[in-house]
């Protein structure tokens, strides 16, 4: 939710990615932004533990 916000507000395009666990298994989907100059901004990295590869 967080990242449609911010491109609604900024533009900038929406990137998404399946985050597994170490142990293969899925976990869930994450989206960030990468912005019109080509920053990427993730503000919601912090909320996946050690044991899931963003």
């Amino acid at each position: 939710m967080t990242a449609l916000v911010l491109r609604e507000l900024i533009g900038g395009e929406l990137l998404c990615a399946v985050v597994p666990r170490r142990d293969g298994s899925k976990q869930d989907m994450h989206l960030w932004n990468r912005l019109p100059g080509g920053v990427e901004i993730d503000l919601t990295r912090e909320q996946f533990t050690v044991d899931e590869i963003v």
